[in-house]
């Protein structure tokens, strides 16, 4: 205490009272602090101080809580006569400077003062002063006006204090001092001196503290939340300069700047940046201001912006359907501003209620008053009210639309997938007559039988119709019916390419009843053995021929499935997979065995005329029926690279089922297994190649080479592989053997591009010489025999010069350069060689392997003009471009130019000659007189903007390249054809190279806002699990470098599990993606495989909702959960009347069966 006191006195200014002491000479007691006390607490008198005194002896428990408490001297107040007792010291140094009068003069106002609070004091007056204090005797008064301890003389600093002897109740209540009587301190460390181990939190750390929530809900952090904010941009002056630090300045979107330095305000920097702007005259009017724009919330701005543009503009029907789908971000969480709920990550699974749903209905209903007529609208109205509309009155509008616009394919098709996706009113049989209704309704639109008010274009009418048909033959494979799906195919094929001469001007439905006879007298079909076509029948006068049939057993198959002794569950579905994929083509009876259609086991597998004849239309277009032969080999398992145009359809979703049907999928590793390799059976492969080669006898020209070089690509993918590297030495041999053979063939002797898909395939398999060699014979056979104007010629003597150069420059071929490493660079005298070939090829002179390569720079000079001159004459002659050889040729030639250019000049200038195409197929195509001609040119960007891409990550694996020059070209690209999934797979293999996604999910995330086509949320979902499947075998690899036996702690892929839930999530809450069945496997098997098998349980029953015609979910849900609900799946495809090959009380029967019973059998077999 006494160290506190001295603290008081360093000061000189004493803020306590004066205290007084019990005796004079008494020392002070130990256990008592002298601390300082607010005034408030501090106002008691010498009065009560008396009456405390006067205390009885029976209450000494009150004494001892005594409290030492300071007397404030700047305070008026007397002195009663019991306290004059207590004052012995002031009593000895004071008594000669009061007088008599004064003190009576004290005595009668303290009286009166004590008269006046009587009522306060009622209890402590009955008391009367202990023993001791009685017998004190009086001292006299402190003069009131002293106030510093100096100026009593005689008092010490230890005496000064005075002893309170009333008891303190507020003890008696709580159990410790009120705060405000002990002194307060701060602490500049929480160490223990001489142990700095000892800290303050871990002495304290068996107490427990309450969590307070930053209350960032309160009304002033709403303010600030949803206040607008500010753009910050680099000056541009800044950007260019190179300085020792970056300045960042904040500037509007005009490019002002919007803030200064706080010290151009404040030039002693004592100010914050309210009292600098209040000194300037500026803070109340910009705090009123702040508070009236952040008050405005950012919904109701939005929303204003909607009224307000749409009572402008009411018939702008695309800002209609934003202010609809606007209504989600609204109603999705209202604690949160507008501003908040666009992060797509609070959207992941977000389901509208019903009243966000009426709202979106009102809103429709007041577009369409505007737009009566406007399809779009209609169509979203009907979409919306699906969930809360039931199925008969839903179905009625429906109807009701379809008759005003029964023209209109692209209506059919929003119905037809309305229908089909609905898991309680969805069944095959009601679906196919679904299917059977839009082809009976459009075939006589498309002849000119029924006319209506507006007629759509005939050509593009054809296009969609064969749409819808590839629709319904993969709605068909998709539930089990493979069969009628390969038969509507054969059936179309032989109505429209080989449909006899004589019948070309009879109507379609008298065609239709002379196909029957065709189809129904057992002649082979197209893609069968033997098969001439229907023409030939009708010429033969209907004879039939003997053939062979394509006959599939799996007796032996399945009998060594039943020998594995597994599950019930187990046993039936590699039955039924075993049937699906080796029961694809329709039964018909075979005469040579003399069988009838009563030997059928299985009815389903037998197709009718009355199956395919209601889906027969007559096309016109020999790009139709070339798109309708890749179709039905899409459907087999051949996939082809198409065009942008065809992917940018929110149908093409409905597809695809498998990773294999994604063409640029193959090389992807995402941890998961859905159908990544296609492995068809024998006798599928057989088919394909029949259907191969008749189409090509068919067609002529570009068609024919193409149907061609797919018997090349099949080859290869009758091994199980993609891509011609992944074959084996053996397998390899076999290829190029086919291949040679093919060459040899009449038909195929002189076609270039034939030749140069030969000479990649040997490249691919790592025979480089062997290509070269080739090339070289080729190019000197070739060369001088082809002229300008043959563009069919022009363009596979392009490829094969193009073919030369990668090679010559230690290039990868375009198919697998993703696959590209780190290779060798080519010596100088390569690039000499490459000159010189391509300054051949624009002199029309001999290509000789031996000649010099010495170039001259005229000669360098001239080959760049002439490439200039016949560039611009391909891309600005449109007739030449709607030719596919044309189109190639335009196309090869500018890869040329630019590996001339790279090999004479360099990477910059390479790049040049693309840009100056693209700018030359931009003008084209805004003078194009149609819009075949656009779509034309728009192929043929796509087609650059491939080769661009593939061009640099040559470049780079042989040489130093910037990365950033890749990125900006495959942004360009995407930025023009953003749902091209060979674009996509080269940004997802460029940025996966690297461990930092931020970039590759930013695209995303944009390009998934409005998507055309399900491929960016496809290769969005395959870039996360892919990611994931990275890290997972990086832990892999990392824990067998340590050993088993050793515990390896990896980097974690809970970020990466939950990064690929997200990415699902959002992608399937796109109409785009929410019924492909592949997105929904992906999402299924990932999740029961790193996630949850309960959360994946819930998926499943998800995709039978969204997908309820797609048969492989079914058996991936028995795969997964069948030890639960394997006999509900299986009635749940029977009641939806899906294809079930074998029936389940089958397989019981067989498994129960001796075995030896089917070897009997078989053996009976071959013996007849």
């Amino acid at each position: 205490m006494a160290d506190d006191l001295e603290w008081l006195e360093n000061k000189s200014f004493l803020t306590t009272a004066l205290l007084l002491t019990e005796e004079k000479n008494q020392s002070v007691p130990e256990q008592i602090s002298v601390s300082p006390t607010p005034s408030s607490t501090i106002e008691t008198s010498f009065t009560r101080q008396s009456a405390a005194a006067s205390e009885s002896s029976s209450e000494e428990a009150d004494v001892a809580q005594t409290d030492i408490k300071p007397l404030n001297l700047k305070r008026r107040y007397s002195v009663s006569e019991s306290d004059e007792e207590v004052l012995s010291v002031a009593k000895s140094t004071k008594a000669s400077d009061t007088s008599v009068s004064e003190k009576k003069a004290k005595d009668k106002k303290h009286k009166k003062k004590k008269k006046k609070h009587k009522h306060k004091h009622k209890e402590s007056r009955k008391r009367s002063p202990s023993e001791e204090v009685k017998q004190r005797p009086a001292e006299k008064m402190i003069d009131p006006s002293k106030t510093f301890i100096e100026e009593i003389p005689g008092l010490e600093a230890e005496n000064a204090f005075r002893v309170d002897r009333s008891c303190e109740k507020s003890l008696w209540n709580y159990e410790s001092v009120y705060k405000g009587h002990i002194a307060r301190y701060f602490r500049l460390t929480n160490n223990c001196f001489g142990n700095s181990n000892i800290t303050l939190p871990s002495i304290f750390k068996g107490e427990k503290h309450k969590n307070t929530v930053s209350r960032y809900y309160t009304k002033d952090k709403r303010k600030e939340m949803r206040a607008k904010g500010v753009f910050v941009a680099v000056d541009g002056k800044v950007a260019n300069e190179t300085a020792q630090y970056i300045s960042i300045r904040e500037k509007d979107a005009k490019g002002g700047s919007i803030s200064k330095s706080r010290e151009e305000f404040t030039p002693a920097g004592i100010m914050d940046p309210a009292t600098s702007m209040y000194c300037q005259g500026k803070g109340a009017a910009g705090k009123e201001s702040t508070e009236v724009g952040s008050g405005l919330d950012e919904t109701f701005e939005r929303t204003a912006y909607y009224n307000r543009r749409l009572h402008e503009d009411p018939s702008n029907v695309k800002l209609w359907l934003e202010f609809v789908a606007f209504q989600d971000q609204v109603f999705q969480d209202a604690r949160f501003s507008a501003k908040s709920v666009l992060n797509r990550r609070l959207r992941d699974s977000f389901q509208p209620p019903r009243a966000c749903i009426e709202k979106k209905v009102a809103i429709l209903d007041k577009a369409l008053k505007a737009n009566p007529s406007c399809l779009e609208l209609q169509i979203e109205k009907l979409a919306v009210e699906q969930d809360v509309t039931d199925s008969t009155s839903l179905a009625k509008q429906w109807d009701d639309l379809l008759f005003v616009h029964s023209a209109d394919v692209r209506l059919w098709r929003h119905y037809l997938q309305f229908q089909q996706s609905r898991l309680s009113t969805f069944s095959v049989g009601r679906m196919g007559k679904l299917y059977h209704r839009c082809f009976r309704t459009l075939s006589p639109i498309l002849e000119g039988k029924v006319k209506v008010v507006k007629m759509a274009d005939t050509d593009n009418l054809e296009e969609e119709m064969i749409g819808v048909f590839e629709q319904y033959c993969s709605f068909l494979h998709q539930s089990g019916f493979t069969e009628k799906a390969v038969a509507s195919y054969q059936a179309m094929i032989e109505f429209n390419l080989f449909r006899p001469p004589s019948l070309n001007l009879t109507p379609t439905s008298d065609c239709v009843a002379v196909f029957e006879s065709f189809w129904d007298s057992g002649v082979a079909r197209f893609g069968e053995p033997g098969a001439k076509g229907w023409a030939a029948w009708v010429e033969n006068s209907g004879q039939v021929s003997t053939h062979s049939f394509i006959q599939v057993k799996t007796d032996a198959e399945q009998e060594e499935i039943l020998q594995q002794d597994s599950a019930l569950w187990n046993t039936w579905l590699k039955i039924e997979r075993l049937c699906q994929g080796a029961h694809w083509l329709p039964w018909r009876p075979d005469t040579t065995k003399e069988e009838t259609e009563d030997d059928c086991e299985d009815l389903d597998r037998m197709v009718l005329f009355e199956d395919v004849a209601p889906v027969l239309f007559r096309l016109r277009l020999s790009a139709s029926c070339s798109r309708l032969v890749t179709q039905f080999l899409q459907l087999l398992g051949l996939v082809q690279q198409q065009g942008t145009e065809e992917y940018a359809t929110p149908f093409h979703q409905l597809l695809l089922e498998a990773m294999h049907q994604v063409s640029t999928s193959h090389g992807v590793n995402v941890g998961v297994k859905v159908d990544s390799v296609w492995q068809p059976r024998t006798e599928l492969v057989q088919f394909v190649q029949n259907t191969l080669r008749q189409s090509a006898a068919y067609f002529t020209g570009w068609y024919q080479t193409f149907f061609t070089s797919q018997l090349l690509q099949l080859q290869a993918c009758k091994h199980g592989c993609q891509d011609v590297a992944s074959l084996s030495e053996k397998q390899g041999k076999e290829v190029r053997k086919f291949g040679k053979n093919l060459l040899k063939e009449t038909q195929n002797r002189n076609d270039l591009l034939l030749w140069d898909g030969y000479i990649r395939m040997e490249w691919a398999l790592g025979k480089s010489k062997d290509a070269l060699s080739m090339l070289q014979t080729a190019l000197a056979m070739f060369t001088s025999s082809v002229t300008d104007q043959d563009h069919a010629g022009m363009a596979g003597l392009c490829s094969l010069y193009r073919t030369h150069a990668g090679i010559c420059l230690n290039f990868t071929p375009t198919e697998l350069v993703s696959l590209t490493g780190r290779k060798p660079s080519p010596p100088a005298d390569c690039k000499k060689k490459v000159v010189a070939s391509f300054v051949c090829l624009m002199d029309t002179g001999k290509f000789s392997a031996s000649k010099e390569h010495t170039v001259s720079a005229a000669q360098v000079l001239k080959t760049r003009r002439k490439f200039q001159s016949i560039l611009k004459d391909l891309i600005n002659s449109p007739e030449d471009l709607s030719d596919s050889f044309g189109k190639m040729h335009a196309v090869q030639h500018v890869n040329c130019f630019a590996l001339f250019e790279l090999c004479a000049v360099g990477l910059g200038d390479s790049l040049k000659v693309f840009e100056s195409s693209f700018q030359l197929c931009t003008l084209a195509s805004q003078t194009a007189s149609s819009p075949q001609i656009r779509m034309a040119i728009k192929g043929v960007e796509k087609e650059l903007t491939h080769n661009l891409v593939t061009l640099l990550r040559n470049y780079a694996s042989v040489e130093a390249v910037s990365l950033g020059q890749i990125r900006s070209r495959l942004d360009t690209g995407l930025s023009r054809f953003p749902d091209e999934p060979s674009l996509l797979r080269q940004l997802v293999d460029v940025e996966s190279g690297s461990w930092l996604a931020g970039r590759l999910r930013r695209y995303f995330e944009q390009a998934t806002r409005e998507p055309a086509s399900v491929y960016p949320v496809l290769f969005e979902v395959l870039a996360e699990m892919q990611r994931h499947a990275k890290l997972v075998a990086t832990n892999t690899v990392h824990a067998n470098s340590r050993g088993d036996s050793e515990q390896t702690e990896g980097m974690s892929d809970t970020g990466t599990v939950h990064r690929v839930r997200a990415a699902c999530e959002r992608g399937l809450q796109h109409k785009v993606a929410q019924h492909c069945p592949l997105l929904w496997r992906l999402y299924l098997h990932f999740e029961a495989k790193y996630g949850s098998i309960d959360r994946a349980e819930g998926i499943f029953y998800r995709a039978l909702q969204t997908c309820p015609w797609a048969k492989v979910l079914y058996l991936d849900g028995v795969e997964l959960f069948a030890t639960k609900q394997f006999q509900e799946l299986v009635d749940l495809m029977t009641e939806k009347e899906l294809r079930v090959q074998i029936p389940l009380e089958e397989v019981e029967l067989l498994m129960n069966s001796e075995p030896q019973d089917a070897a009997a059998e078989d053996t009976l077999e071959e013996e007849s």
